[in-house]
């Protein structure tokens, strides 16, 4: 487990990432609401290289309710993090819904556990979607009951707010409510009327 002072890793090369297009997945078997990021960088433990914001983001904290969880374990190397997130992001959905059947019942979602540390020159984390639906076809992911996680969430729009930043707010939160951490945080993005969001989520106990 972290120290609850520990501050997320650090990168600097997403700029040009969030001005792209994204692209939506379907079937005919399974239609998903949840349109799959042609990116997957801006959701990570990650610092965009925009001015950090002046005011603090409200954060609260929620238990997510356990989830049928379809992913795939990856460990990335930072200097070709962007590549690797998008491709195998693109990839797993794909799969999931054209080979297995399945349904995606929410946003990507990034499982972290244990957090990286700021030195870390590679990252470790599951890239997957929550599901639902039997799996007809099995391929080359994983699927797990994942149970609820009660975390210190906070929402923002990676376009103004830096990431970085956010999950300083998020630890210094933890550390001023005597929160004892779990040493898991998760990433979800979302994409919501043409502009994406992301939720940072860091485990506590």
């Amino acid at each position: 487990m972290l120290p609850k002072d520990t501050p997320p890793i650090e990168s600097r090369s997403l700029n040009n990432m969030l001005k792209k297009k994204m692209l939506k997945v379907t079937s005919r078997s399974a239609i998903s609401s949840y349109p799959l990021p042609r990116w997957c960088l801006g959701f990570l433990l990650v610092s965009l290289s925009f001015q950090a914001f002046a005011t603090s983001l409200e954060v609260t904290s929620k238990t997510i309710p356990r989830m049928t969880y379809l992913y795939n374990p990856y460990e990335f190397a930072k200097t070709s993090l962007e590549t690797d997130i998008k491709n195998k992001a693109t990839h797993l959905a794909t799969n999931a819904i054209r080979r297995a059947k399945v349904t995606l019942e929410g946003p990507l979602t990034l499982i972290f556990d244990p957090m990286p540390t700021p030195d870390s020159k590679s990252i470790s984390l599951q890239l997957g979607y929550p599901i639902s639906g039997p799996v007809s076809r099995r391929g080359r992911f994983k699927i797990e009951k994942v149970p609820e996680f009660k975390c210190l969430t906070l929402r923002l729009d990676p376009q103004q707010h830096n990431t970085d930043t956010a999950w300083q707010q998020l630890y210094q939160t933890a550390q001023q409510q005597n929160l004892e951490l779990t040493g898991e945080g998760r990433t979800v993005i979302r994409e919501i009327d043409d502009r994406l969001e992301m939720e940072l989520q860091l485990g506590i106990q």
